[in-house]
C-alpha cells in the first residue's frame, strides 16, 4: 500500500504528531523493509532521490511538491 502523499503533507503543514504506538508500528515495518532490500538497486530515469532530512519537514514537502504528481504518488 502506498501512502497517501496529500494525507502526509497535510499532516506534516500543522505539525501533527505520531503516536508511540504508530511510530514503533512504522519502524518495524520499515526495518522489514530493508531486511529484505539489497544493498544496491538499480533504478530507472526519470529518478529523485531526498536524502536525509534532519527534521525539516517544510524542506521535504517543498521537494514533494516539485516532483510528485498532486493527484498522489505514482502507481
Amino acid at each position: 500500500m502506498l501512502p497517501d502523499a496529500n494525507l502526509l503533507r497535510k499532516h506534516l503543514l500543522i505539525e501533527g504528531t505520531v503516536t508511540k504506538e504508530c511510530l514503533m508500528h512504522l519502524l518495524k515495518e520499515v526495518t522489514a523493509v530493508f531486511h529484505a532490500e539489497a544493498n544496491l538497486i538499480k533504478l530507472k530515469e526519470p529518478c529523485v532521490i531526498i536524502g536525509d532530512i534532519h527534521g525539516q519537514y517544510y524542506d521535504m514537502i517543498h521537494m514533494f511538491e516539485k516532483v510528485i504528481d498532486p493527484r498522489g504518488l505514482p502507481g
